[in-house]
This record gives structure tokens, C-alpha cells and sequence, in this order.
């Protein structure tokens, strides 16, 4: 395991080499554009008999080179209907307690940026939007995590949930207005977990319910992908793929608009033993032997599965 981890994180701090040498050479072509335009002013571009690897070069712009400086580190935007197991997800996969209050309805209505932090400067920063974060500036509120990481081994993750938990929750009795302003809070966690260690960072967002959600989550959604690039991991329930995950995943896709070459990874979440069967060519009707369990291969059934979503 420690060997494979050491492999991801190498492989990553290439990427990460790489897409900084790119930015860079991309910014130097276009200062000597630039530079070029400012010293022969008369020389003007044949549009009828650009090249097509021309036009490609000029399509390079300060404003793309921004977007993809923003965020320098690999990220992963989780996505899905409500109660598809997101949350769990995360915790599970960035081996961290449950922070995120549970069996309250639907948790989720900020998004929460998660990444890495030493124990000793564990945090949580409230701004009032994305835009706020990404400019850099002060959040509204800051919340000191290094007291419950006194005992590395053992954290003191309920305590940590209880302190968090008004920032998560979506507040009763707000208007219209109230809730958009509330909604477009942006919550950055730092922890340590092995998994943001290796440079990832990991957004959590809020579910789809079919077509029925408020428009300020779908606009933050789309704000969210545009400026960081990520890549999204949808989160569904069972290997039967239903109507309302379907919906939920066009609604991801109108939320996102115009937006381009976005990675989708489909991530199924829980195991519907029956339908695996019914799959398998196995008759469910009567009772269904041991043996019968062995012949399945639920790890193969599950691959093409999401790849087939």
C-alpha cells in the first residue's frame, strides 16, 4: 500500500511539473504575440489562409491561462442524487472521521472544499462565495481544528462535526433571497488524510432530487467546475440504473451548460444484490444457493456497469 501511494504521489507532482511548464511557455508565447503586435503594428494575419494549428495558438489567452492556474492541484468534484451516499463517500475515502451531521435530510448545501492540512493547523474557513476564495480574499469566519488533533491516533471527530454542524445544515424559515445568500457560502476544511496529502483536493456538493432543486446550487455548481477544472465522480445508488438517477445526471449536465471536455466518472455506491442476479441469469423466485454467489463476479459486473452508464 505505502509503495503505491508513493507511486501516485510521484506520478502526481509530474503532472503537477508538467502543467506548470505548459503555463509557463504558454504565457511566454503570448508575450512574444504581444510584443511582436506592439513592434510591427502593420503586419496583419491573412484570416483565409491561417493554418489550423494557428488558430489553435491564438485561441491561447491570458484569460484560459488564468483558469487553469487557479487551482494547480488535481481535484475531485463530487456529484449524485441526494442520498446516494455522497458524504459517506468522502469521509470513507479520504479516511477521516464523520465531520458532516448525518440522518438530517439532505446535508450538503454549501459546497465544502476539502484539503490537506497538517494536524497542527487544522482548519475551517467560511467565505461569504467561490469568488471570494478564488480572489483570495479574508473569509467571514475561521474555525481552529488543532485542539481535536491533540491524539494524532485517535482525533476527535464528533467533536469536530458538533462545531461545524451550523455551517452544513440548511437554516429553516428563509425567504427566497436568504437562502441564495446563505447557499453561495463557500466552506474550505484543511485535515490531515493520507489521501489530500498526495495533493489531491476534494469538493463535496450538494444532491440532485430529479429536476426539483434551487437554481443557486446549480449556478454555484457551474461557477465551481469552471473555475477549478475538475474532475467530476457522479455517485449512484444501484447497478439498476433508475429513472431518477438519470434525471439527476441530465440535471448535472444542464447545470454545467456550456462547459467542455469535463471529465465524468461513475462511481456505483451500493450493491442491489437482486438485480447483480437478474443480471447474472440467476433466477431470484426461489431460494438461491451459496454456490450461486460464488459463481458471480460482482467486481466484473460492477466495471461494465460504469462504463456502460
Amino acid at each position: 500500500m505505502a509503495t503505491s501511494m508513493n507511486d501516485t504521489e510521484r506520478m502526481l507532482e509530474s503532472n503537477r511539473n508538467f502543467k506548470e511548464n505548459i503555463i509557463n511557455i504558454a504565457k511566454e508565447f503570448i508575450y512574444l504575440i504581444n510584443d511582436f503586435a506592439s513592434n510591427c503594428p502593420d503586419v496583419s494575419l491573412d484570416r483565409q489562409q491561417t493554418e489550423s494549428t494557428t488558430r489553435q495558438f491564438e485561441n491561447i489567452t491570458e484569460e484560459l491561462i488564468k483558469q487553469h492556474t487557479v487551482n494547480q492541484q488535481p481535484a475531485l468534484t463530487i456529484c449524485g442524487p441526494n442520498s446516494s451516499g455522497k458524504t459517506a463517500f468522502v469521509q470513507h475515502f479520504l479516511q477521516i472521521g464523520e465531520i458532516f451531521p448525518s440522518d438530517v435530510g439532505p446535508v450538503t448545501v454549501r459546497i465544502v472544499k476539502l484539503t490537506y492540512s497538517t494536524a497542527k493547523n487544522a482548519y475551517a474557513h467560511i467565505y461569504s462565495s467561490l469568488e471570494d476564495r478564488l480572489t483570495k480574499k479574508q473569509p467571514l469566519k475561521t474555525v481552529k481544528l488543532q485542539e481535536y488533533f491533540q491524539d494524532e491516533e485517535s482525533p476527535e471527530w464528533e467533536n469536530i462535526a458538533e462545531i461545524l454542524k451550523e455551517e452544513f445544515i440548511r437554516p429553516e424559515n428563509q425567504n427566497e433571497m436568504e437562502f441564495s445568500n446563505w447557499a453561495k457560502a463557500f466552506i474550505e476544511i484543511g485535515l490531515p488524510s493520507p489521501i489530500l496529502q498526495l495533493g489531491i483536493d476534494v469538493y463535496d456538493t450538494p444532491g440532485f432530487l430529479s429536476n426539483n432543486r434551487d437554481e443557486i446550487l446549480n449556478k454555484n455548481l457551474h461557477e465551481l467546475i469552471k473555475s477549478i477544472q475538475p474532475t467530476l465522480v457522479f455517485l449512484y445508488v444501484n447497478p439498476a440504473i433508475s429513472e431518477t438517477d438519470k434525471n439527476c445526471f441530465l440535471s448535472i449536465k444542464q447545470a454545467l451548460g456550456t462547459l467542455e471536455n469535463i471529465s465524468i466518472f461513475f462511481l456505483n455506491t451500493k450493491a442491489d444484490v437482486i438485480s447483480i442476479f437478474n443480471n447474472a441469469g440467476v433466477n431470484t423466485r426461489g431460494k438461491v444457493p451459496l454456490t450461486k454467489f460464488e459463481e458471480v463476479d460482482f467486481s466484473r459486473f460492477f466495471f461494465f456497469n460504469k462504463l456502460n452508464f
